[in-house]
């Protein structure tokens, strides 16, 4: 069970098809009553685009958009070593990669561009899909009978 925590990573993608590895352990687990929580990817200025799956964006004075329609973080999953992604983009694309392809960074990276989407396109679905050895493992470890009486 350490061994399995200590591979534990977290895969994030946001709805414009930037994703990136971390390390779970890198997430602290306790914060201050008052903690603001922490940071896990920058918005790049170029990122800002008005989203799919939020209401019409409104306009401030100034003419740009409001925080409302940057690109958001769409799916934030724990996963392990070896297993797959599935991303599904609103044009109907589904892609299914080794989670091992995407690098680890660090939470304050940008990350890599996981999934290449068309100009009216963006990611709205993301499943992980667990490898068979992890199953299998689980599977004997969940699956084991419970101590049987016989009468006579």
């Amino acid at each position: 069970k350490k061994k399995k925590r200590a591979t534990e990573m977290l895969v994030l993608i946001t709805e414009n098809g930037r994703g990136k590895r971390m390390r779970a352990s890198d997430f602290r687990v306790r914060q201050s009553r008052r903690g603001k929580g922490v940071k896990t990817i920058p918005v790049l200025e170029k990122d800002k685009t008005p989203s799919l799956s939020s209401s019409p964006s409104k306009s401030n004075s100034s003419g740009s958009s409001d925080a409302t329609s940057s690109s958001c973080v769409l799916a934030l999953r724990r996963c392990l070593p070896g297993d797959e992604i599935m991303i599904i983009t609103s044009n109907g694309t589904i892609n299914r990669q080794s989670l091992d392809s995407i690098p680890v960074h660090s939470r304050t990276s940008k990350g890599v561009m996981v999934q290449k989407l068309d100009e009216n396109d963006a990611v709205i679905g993301v499943t992980i899909v667990h490898s068979e050895e992890q199953d299998d493992d689980d599977n004997n470890q969940h699956n084991k009978p419970a101590a049987t009486t016989t009468r006579a």
